[in-house]
């Protein structure tokens, strides 16, 4: 084949390269294109060659081509690999991509483990303020779209400690951060001065059960009867102390809910409804 460069129209967007560049990664969809006489199908009217495909996607493939990497890895971000549209993409021009796959999945395995050890060490120091500030248990509460995640006590936290925590201090009333309503009829009424950076676990994994059993069993190594109540409102955590048996009033608690959540601005919740 004579040609030098080639213009491909992928679904509308125009990419201008060498045929070199595309007979580079044997085996593709692109390189057997060009190089292979059956597979060959003339340009258009306009000298382009048109593939009825995403061409956003597309601009990664052809980095990819005009590196000297196999991996293709490094021309879309993890969170591009989770979406089928690009693996459909992929699969069509034949990248190989298969090992990728299983490269991310080992990564968001190790990535996972690394955020469980990470926000199970910042509960380990909350128990060592709690202890300091005279609490056998406290209530942790999930990050929300308004906030972070916060600490609420029975009583007031020991300023001193906090400090030495390296969280961010905020006023009780928010200064900055967002703290949420206490709960209501439980003994947990003093929001520690300070946020906890909700990077540490998202949302869905802290509302997951599973995880405050995760986080429970590590923290047993140095805190044998540490027990995490996880009733999808907040966790409780309890037993680290030399008092740390169950709180009296978590029975009480069972069942109650806010309407109105994900919690609004109010300081009090608006409407109780017991859960059935």
């Amino acid at each position: 084949m004579s040609l030098k460069f080639v213009t491909l129209n992928i679904g509308g967007i125009r990419y201008e390269t060498s045929l070199k560049t595309l007979l580079t990664k044997p085996n593709t969809l692109l390189c057997t294109f060009f190089s292979d006489s059956k597979a060959y199908t003339p340009p258009d009217s306009n000298g382009e060659y048109f593939f009825d495909r995403d061409g956003n996607i597309f601009s990664g493939i052809i980095n990819w081509y005009r590196s000297s990497n196999r991996d293709i890895s490094e021309f879309f971000t993890e969170k591009q690999f989770n979406e089928s549209i690009v693996r459909q993409e992929l699969e069509f021009f034949r990248i190989p991509h298969g090992e990728v796959l299983v490269n991310l999945a080992n990564s968001i395995t190790s990535k996972s483990e690394q955020i469980l050890l990470n926000f199970t060490q910042t509960i380990l120091k909350l128990c060592i303020i709690a202890t300091e500030s005279c609490m056998s248990d406290f209530a942790l509460y999930p990050p929300k779209p308004q906030g972070d995640f916060h600490c609420w006590g029975r009583y007031e936290w020991d300023l001193v400690s906090v400090e030495k925590s390296s969280f961010v201090a905020v006023s009780a009333i928010g200064g900055g951060g967002f703290l949420p309503p206490a709960r209501p009829g439980n003994p947990y009424k003093f929001p520690m001065p300070s946020i906890i950076t909700r990077d540490l676990l998202p949302a869905r994994r802290f509302e997951n059960t599973s995880w405050s059993n995760k986080c429970a069993e590590i923290l047993k190594s140095k805190l044998p009867n540490i027990q995490i109540i996880n009733d999808d409102y907040m966790w409780i955590i309890c037993g680290f102390s030399d008092q740390g048996g169950l709180p009296e009033t978590i029975n009480k608690l069972d069942g109650l809910k806010i309407a109105t959540y994900p919690y609004t601005q109010s300081p009090e919740p608006k409407e109780i409804r017991r859960q059935k």
